[in-house]
């Protein structure tokens, strides 16, 4: 018998159910049917559909052969052990040059790029079917791109529309004056930030930083969704800074 929830639900609902015996409990509640309407008579049996769940009702979403289900297993497996040993590299290098690697600002520094940014293959979003009801929907780790990029597409300024920031610091505060004049951005102290806007930020690099608030609570602790903060062009989800931050250059009314 196969494992069959949504029928069971549909034979469950509205279903008489046995009652209770006095001073005893079957397990389930009473349920009253309309007057004038049969029962149904098909039980919901929960226990038999159990029996049922089989391991090939537990692979229906998995690939269809046994080496396709290996190779899959193989290839995350390789995308772990990659990403591992670019982690000990990143940190052996910054160990090398006096750097504590759990230093958020002295590791964005020191690892930014010098020249010019390279370009982001496979960017892993599907931005045009992401919903913005919740922007720390897209899982940590997931190729978002340059932090611009990542920002633009999963915010955007009231009414829908699309916003740029650009690639250095120099262009990106440019774009937060020029939003401002539109009544689209302020600078620190201002207005009060909200969750949902941008955040333009001047760590000391040539390219700055733009990430999006997902959070402020009352002592004014901005969590940021954010990506490319460690130059991976991965995203994160919970890096704080305080509101008042010198750092923080001014922010753009994305919602």
């Amino acid at each position: 018998m196969p494992f069959d929830f949504k029928q069971d639900l549909t034979d469950f609902q509205g279903q008489e159910q046995p009652e209770a015996p006095i001073g005893g409990t079957s397990g389930f509640s009473t349920v009253n049917t309309l007057v004038g309407a049969s029962p149904v008579k098909k039980a919901f049996d929960f226990k038999e559909d159990i029996k049922g769940f089989t391991d090939a009702d537990r692979l229906e979403t998995a690939p269809a052969t046994e080496a396709a289900q290996v190779k899959q297993i193989k290839d995350r497996d390789e995308a772990i052990k990659i990403k591992e040993e670019d982690n000990r590299a990143k940190k052996a290098t910054l160990e090398a040059a006096g750097i504590d690697p759990n230093n958020g600002n002295m590791k964005h520094n020191y690892l930014a790029p010098q020249d010019e940014l390279t370009p982001t293959a496979n960017i892993e979003i599907d931005y045009v079917n992401d919903s913005r009801e919740d922007i720390a929907n897209v899982p940590e780790g997931t190729v978002g791109g340059h932090c611009g990029v990542y920002a633009e597409n999963v915010v955007k300024l009231p009414g829908g529309g699309n916003w740029i920031v650009g690639d250095t610091i120099g262009e990106k505060t440019a774009s937060l004056d020029r939003y401002a004049k539109a009544g689209l951005a302020f600078k620190t102290g201002e207005d009060a930030p909200e969750a949902g806007n941008s955040v333009i930020i001047n760590p000391g690099t040539k390219w700055g930083h733009v990430a999006v608030i997902n959070n402020i609570d009352e002592d004014g602790n901005i969590t940021l969704t954010e990506s490319n903060w460690n130059w991976d062009k991965r995203v994160t989800h919970t890096r704080t800074i305080k509101a008042d931050d010198p750092s923080i250059v001014g922010y753009i009314r994305t919602q």
